[in-house]
This record gives structure tokens, C-alpha cells and sequence, in this order.
């Protein structure tokens, strides 16, 4: 699903911002968060797994 997300934020949001600087700097903020946010969880779910 996070995926699919950040596929729709790259492909269609970031070339909508390319001419104006402050939006672009807000939907590649936006873009690092989501990223960010995915590996966050798969860490936790991957310490899960060696804890169990």
C-alpha cells in the first residue's frame, strides 16, 4: 500500500511542483517521510521476528 503511495507522490505530485521551489521542497519532504515511515515499520517487524 506505502508503496503504491509513494509510486502516486513521484510519478504524479512531484511533476506537478517541479516549477515552483517551495512546493517542490514540500511534496520531496512529503515523499522522505513516507519513505522514512515505511523502513521505520519494517524495522519493527523484522526485530520482532529475531525477538521471537
Amino acid at each position: 500500500m506505502r508503496r503504491l503511495l509513494i509510486q502516486e507522490l513521484v510519478e504524479g505530485t512531484f511533476d506537478e511542483a517541479s516549477d515552483d521551489h517551495l512546493r517542490s521542497n514540500a511534496v520531496r519532504q512529503l515523499i522522505e517521510d513516507e519513505i522514512l515511515t515505511m523502513l521505520q515499520d519494517k524495522k519493527t517487524a523484522m526485530l520482532e521476528r529475531v525477538v521471537a
